[in-house]
């Protein structure tokens, strides 16, 4: 991946950062540190969570060491948050700014805080911060949903529209374009945390299944659908230039079901990716969305879409079962790679 398209992952993150910090803006005090069943507890500790997140990773790509110190005592107000997210944000395009491609596709060494020692792709671990944002972003969303102050829709695409709107470059160039060896990367890792979710659904009773649920796809069926048809609807998209209608989750009486068309589902996908060429993943299509509404998408952006929309629901999926017993595990990017040893010190 080169430092271009780094460059506009990292601008639809802080993009989404804003929109989560403007709705939490809305929220009281008494919201913003109530207690929740989400992985950190709180939405304060929720977002704190991410900025120390991209504050240690920051650390380790320039001095090759990991910590992870912050917690809400050290920041006592939302506002204390935001003002160290911006000297954060500052830092981090700084220092992704300054890599060269050659540098992004460079190896990295360093020991974690348990004493493990671990080799990564640069680019990697910058995708890593985003998509772990992706996935805690979706928490901190469900939170300022329920508290009446939703954020919005965060999507890749929406951000993409939005940024084009704004007279800033949309449609891309061989600068920012990236391999097919590295879409392939990031597709073996939307279908590994795919996997995951579907074996912790497997696991739950049909009335879990179906059971409504505050998320908005109403229940964690509706969410793995919805997951699923925005797989099916870009490929079919991208392979045949034609809209689909949604998916109805009434197709899917069961786990089973839907898992034996999610894997045809993937199958297709990858053979889609197969067939691309580095120049086709730069191209631009152009279409017309459900809403009468013309559209132009670099074709990478539109794949890219696609695995972070999945980590963003998986998100949803995975709260829902681990509320039911069943949780999914750790979904992290840098998970995968610890289980694909060959990606990790390639």
């Amino acid at each position: 991946m080169k430092q271009a398209a780094i460059a506009i992952l990292l601008d639809y993150n802080y993009w989404a950062n804003r929109r989560i910090l403007g709705a939490a803006e809305q929220v009281s005090a008494e919201q913003l540190n109530a207690r929740t069943s989400f992985s950190y507890g709180s939405l304060h500790g929720t977002l704190v969570h991410l900025l120390d997140a991209e504050r240690s990773w920051r650390e380790l790509l320039k001095n090759n060491r990991m910590t992870f110190e912050w917690t809400e005592a050290d920041f006592p107000s939302l506002e204390s948050v935001e003002a160290r997210w911006r000297e954060e944000e500052a830092a981090v395009r700084a220092y992704a700014g300054g890599r060269t491609d050659q540098q992004l596709a460079g190896i990295i060494q360093y020991t974690t805080p348990e004493g493990v020692h671990r080799q990564r792709v640069l680019w990697h671990c910058l995708f890593h911060v985003v998509n772990h944002a992706t996935q805690h972003r979706s928490e901190a969303a469900a939170m300022l949903t329920d508290y009446g102050h939703s954020p919005g829709d965060l999507d890749f695409t929406v951000f993409l529209s939005q940024r084009k709107q704004n007279a800033q470059n949309d449609l891309g160039s061989a600068a920012d374009s990236i391999g097919r060896e590295d879409i392939a990367l990031l597709y073996e890792y939307n279908y590994w945390a795919n996997a995951r979710i579907l074996a912790a659904a497997a696991r739950v009773t049909p009335v879990q299944f179906v059971a409504p649920s505050s998320f908005p796809r109403g229940s964690l069926r509706g969410t793995l659908v919805h997951v699923l048809d925005a797989e099916y609807g870009w490929r079919e998209l991208l392979q045949n230039g034609r809209e689909t209608p949604d998916l109805d989750p009434a197709l899917f009486a069961s786990v089973v079901a839907l898992e034996s068309h999610w894997h045809a589902e993937e199958t297709e996908m990858l053979r889609l990716l197969a067939s691309l060429t580095d120049d086709q993943l730069n191209e631009v299509i152009r279409y017309v969305n459900p809403q009468g509404i013309p559209r132009e998408r670099v074709r990478w952006h539109a794949l890219l879409h696609v695995v972070n929309h999945g980590m963003q629901h998986r998100s949803e999926a995975a709260a829902m079962l681990t509320d039911f017993g069943q949780s999914p595990g750790d979904l992290d990017f840098t998970m995968f790679l610890n289980e694909s040893p060959w990606h990790a010190q390639a």
